[in-house]
């Protein structure tokens, strides 16, 4: 069973409906009020941080980042577009999960939306 992480980050520290946001964005949405990430500089980090990944093309004028585990038990894919990142991962990992969460929040300051219960951790992030 797969597992979504999505990440973004707003201008200001006015409330948005996350899961208005997250459907939006999901839609191919530019959202007023959301950051313009820098990608280059995320997929760089998620590449440091998983030698084993390759980032590759997705379609026409896409890409996206790929993973797999040596055992080939689990797997993540990262899409992306100017206003989010999203994780995919296959199965539910907790520790590449927290990698992931790391990563965007503490270095990119991009708080987690989790689908799954429609639920942001943004308490203190965005600003």
């Amino acid at each position: 069973m797969s597992h979504e992480l999505v990440f973004w980050q707003r201008e200001h520290s006015q409330a948005m409906n996350s899961p208005a946001v997250y459907a939006a964005l999901m839609d191919g949405g530019v959202i007023d009020g959301l950051r313009t990430l820098p990608i280059e500089d995320i997929a760089s980090a998620i590449l440091a941080a998983f030698p084993r990944a390759v980032r590759e093309p997705n379609g026409p004028g896409s890409e996206w980042i790929v993973w797999e585990s040596e055992s080939e038990r689990g797997s993540f894919q990262v899409e992306w577009s100017s206003q989010y990142v999203r994780v995919d991962l296959r199965p539910l990992d907790h520790d590449i999960a927290n990698r992931f969460i790391d990563i965007m929040t503490d270095r990119f300051r991009c708080p987690l939306y989790d689908p799954q219960t429609r639920e942001r951790f943004d308490s203190t992030m965005d600003t």
